[in-house]
């Protein structure tokens, strides 16, 4: 997954880490981590910590549900915004955002599972979050070939969205 913001630096392999809780705690993560390209993820938009990492090269994908709240945080310098609950709304929600924010990447989180999966790629989101759906019974010991071929239609899926609308 590539997204414009990132730079061309952003690598294939980033490591995905807890929300910072401030700006001086994204500051100390970044310097602490100097070789590592950290991303995160946050449940809100907080600019003032947006800005904080994307000043630290740090990738930042701040959540919120109302226009405004994810608008705030793309205009912070996000490389994307979570849509969180994604289960709160349909793909069509996004294809209304990409009305007034048509350059606004959206990754759908909180709801998703394999079968909505498409769905939300269609509408125009560059990537999907999925957990439970997607772990099952996994992390508790159990069936770990009931995630593999969880995960296998998931990626058939999203790939096959993909192509679709002409990105895959």
């Amino acid at each position: 997954m590539r997204f414009p913001r990132c730079g061309p630096h952003f690598p294939t392999r980033s490591r995905w880490g807890r929300a910072p809780s401030s700006p001086s705690t994204t500051s100390t993560r970044c310097s602490t981590r100097a070789r590592t390209m950290w991303s995160h993820r946050t449940p809100h938009t907080d600019a003032e910590l947006c800005r904080a990492a994307v000043a630290r090269g740090v990738v930042i994908i701040p959540g919120g549900l109302t226009p405004t709240e994810l608008r705030t945080g793309w205009a912070a310098g996000a490389s994307a915004v979570k849509l969180f609950p994604a289960s709160a709304v349909r793909p069509q929600y996004v294809k209304d955002l990409h009305g007034p924010f048509p350059q606004m990447q959206v990754i759908p989180s909180g709801g998703v599972d394999p079968a909505t999966a498409g769905d939300w790629i269609r509408a125009g989101c560059p990537a999907v979050s999925m957990g439970g759906p997607l772990l099952g019974d996994a992390l508790r010991g159990g069936n770990l070939a009931a995630l593999r071929d969880r995960t296998k239609q998931a990626a058939e899926i999203v790939a096959a969205a993909a192509q679709e609308a002409g990105r895959g």
